[in-house]
């Protein structure tokens, strides 16, 4: 009984630090204070989807491409929900360092997973254009 108990504390507290650090990850001067908190979040619970992707979402907002890249990739792993805003994400990522084929990659998954979205068929387009994928960029900008 004690130990059921304490599983639910945990797991309690664990989402009121998450939803702190998201809170802090919204302004500049407290992002580290968020990345500690999702730093100990990660190492306790390390197949929670939920907080690979807000470190990822962390170091995507202050522009570390780089950073965000594995993290938004274990969020997808690990079966996050949201698939088609972590493939813009990981879109835009591959985009900034001019990686095209992988950013071709994201954003032709995100247009799979919403046919309608006008973000995700030009963020294909670019990358199409950019690898001189021509007809492909023609297709996704038309």
């Amino acid at each position: 009984m004690i130990e059921k108990v304490s599983a639910r504390l945990k797991i309690k507290t664990s989402r009121i630090e998450y939803f702190t650090a998201k809170s802090l990850a919204q302004r500049p001067e407290t992002t580290a204070d968020a990345e500690e908190i999702l730093n100990k979040l990660i190492k306790e619970f390390p197949d929670n989807f939920d907080y690979q992707y807000e470190k990822g979402l962390l170091f995507f907002m202050q522009e570390d491409y780089e950073k965000a890249e594995p993290f938004l990739i274990e969020s997808l792993k690990l079966g996050h929900p949201e698939k088609f805003k972590i493939y813009l994400h990981l879109g835009k990522c591959y985009q900034k360092r001019e990686l095209w084929g992988n950013a071709k990659a994201c954003f032709t998954r995100a247009c799979e997973v919403d046919p309608k979205s006008p973000i995700s068929w030009l963020g294909l387009g670019i990358a199409c254009m950019k690898r001189k994928d021509f007809k492909d960029s023609e297709i996704a900008l038309t």
